[in-house]
């Protein structure tokens, strides 16, 4: 896989050109920059996916996204990667009052190809199409990052409402107890299908759920003839993730303004 070509490709149609079909949501695309809009004023609704005016702009380009998010009372995120410019783009964001948050690789898998999956005694994988079950992966959420208020149902919904084919969302039951979780967006017109998700409970680690999840998501993405399969990955899924052939693009960090200082 030529990873610098797969790069530019991910660079032009998930985040300049980027299109999105959700109820709510606007992606807008002026002043250097691709941004998303969302209904709430959370970060997570709100993203500068990327800024591509001239090194010598930057600051300017920076102060006039704070600007606008602060006229609209929302937080968001500038998902900065690591091959972006200028090089000092994390100090300069750092000045304009962004908090780092944990920098995660992106992976990047060659489609088609099968991925092994081994058979799990006592669990079973289903689909989810409904919205109102999409609140079971809150409660897997709930157990694992306990200090968080989950809003994985609450944000999902309306995007499986509109576009259940779009949005592919799986969760790993124990008898009636959902233990993981995880979901697959296909970006129709690219060549790019993107994962989500994967958190699974402590007491149901290391019996290859994720790894399941991870290879019935790709073999849906090889179906329906998507090229790539990519992911943000953190410590403890990138190794799993890189032994089923998973390749490391570049790395990405998420900095967040939540209305402080300009």
């Amino acid at each position: 896989m030529d990873i610098p070509r797969v790069l530019d490709l991910y660079d032009q149609q998930l985040r300049r050109d980027f299109r999105l079909k959700e109820p709510g949501v606007v992606v807008e695309y002026a002043e250097g920059i691709t941004r998303v809009v969302g209904p709430g004023a959370e970060p997570h609704d709100n993203c500068v996916l990327y800024a591509h005016g001239a090194p010598g702009s930057a600051d300017a380009l920076i102060a006039a996204q704070v600007e606008y998010f602060q006229r609209l009372g929302h937080a968001f995120e500038w998902k900065h990667h690591a091959h972006d410019v200028p090089a000092d783009l994390p100090e300069r964001l750092a000045k304009h009052g962004f908090i780092a948050e944990e920098t995660e690789a992106l992976l990047v898998l060659e489609i088609p190809r099968t991925l092994p999956a081994r058979a799990l005694e006592g669990i079973r994988i289903e689909r989810v199409t409904e919205p109102a079950r999409l609140f079971d992966i809150n409660a897997i959420k709930a157990e694992v990052y306990p200090d968080e208020k989950p809003w994985i149902a609450q944000a999902l919904g309306p995007e499986l409402e509109a576009a259940p084919e779009g949005l592919r969302v799986y969760i790993a039951y124990d008898g009636p107890r959902p233990v993981s979780a995880g979901w697959m967006r296909l970006h129709e017109g690219t060549a790019f299908a993107s994962l989500w998700g994967g958190s699974t409970l402590p007491s149901h680690r290391r019996r290859g759920i994720y790894q399941v999840l991870v290879a019935l998501r790709a073999e849906q993405a090889r179906a329906l003839g998507y090229q790539y399969l990519t992911v943000d990955a953190g410590p403890e899924s990138r190794p799993i993730l890189e032994r089923l052939g998973f390749r490391v693009a570049t790395l990405t960090t998420p900095f967040i303004w939540h209305g402080g200082r300009m």
